[in-house]
């Protein structure tokens, strides 16, 4: 059995006031570790793309009600 997101959303909400930088994320792909590994053996570094940076899309939302600074 996994962990529930509210399990998650509590243990990270605990950690952020105890001082912490918290940064939590849940899978929510179908594909099992097992297909993923084979995809990611398959692919050769040239069909890789490069990526510089990171930045969240619109469709991720935050799990808490914390106000960005």
């Amino acid at each position: 059995m996994g962990t529930s997101i509210e399990q998650l959303r509590d243990l990270g909400l605990q950690h952020a006031q105890e001082g912490y930088s918290v940064v939590i994320g849940f899978e929510t792909s179908r594909e099992t570790p097992r297909d993923r590994t084979t995809r990611v053996r398959n692919r050769s570094t040239k069909k890789r793309p490069k990526v510089n940076s990171y930045s969240l899309t619109a469709s991720q939302e935050s799990l808490f009600d914390i106000p960005e600074s």
